[in-house]
């Protein structure tokens, strides 16, 4: 289960399946790309610092889920969901962006958007000099998750 857990859900599953994972997304680092040029920022507080610099963020996403993507970077920015910075750029899922879709080119104007998003944004040749920055997610598995799957794997293979 990616997020907060849902009791009932867990419930449900567990009348099938004793194996649940409730996991977390958590930002592992942030690629920004200015112009041609691409840098990964592993310090954290100083890509949140860069980000929030900026007048305007756009959070940009064409995912199954984009509110999940919004939720996280807001949590890693620490912004509240009505912050006047932020515009709300959703389009569906697998959507091929086009260069119009890129209406705010401000230079006090930033756009963030995840590492899947980022390849269809990189084949765009687009005017101007636009800020981007890629959150890169990572869902972290627990120790105590990985050991029980192996050891019941084990014990299934030994019956």
């Amino acid at each position: 289960i990616n997020g907060n857990p849902n009791n009932e859900l867990i419930q449900s599953i567990s009348k099938y399946n004793k194996n649940i994972l409730i996991t977390k997304p958590i930002v592992k680092y942030v690629r920004r790309i200015y112009a041609s040029n691409e840098i990964k920022l592993t310090d954290l507080e100083m890509a949140r610092n860069l980000i929030l610099e900026y007048d305007n963020i756009n959070l940009f996403t064409a995912i199954g889920n984009p509110q999940k993507f919004f939720d996280t970077v807001l949590t890693f920015l620490s912004l509240q969901p009505d912050n006047k910075k932020i515009k709300y750029h959703s389009f569906c899922d697998h959507y091929n962006f086009i260069g119009s879709d890129f209406t705010d080119l401000k230079k006090t104007s930033a756009y963030v958007m995840t590492s899947k998003d980022a390849v269809k944004f990189n084949s765009l040749k687009l005017e101007g000099e636009i800020s981007c920055f890629i959150i890169e997610i990572d869902v972290p598995l627990s120790m105590d998750f990985i050991i029980n799957r192996v050891a019941d794997n084990i014990n299934s293979h030994d019956r």
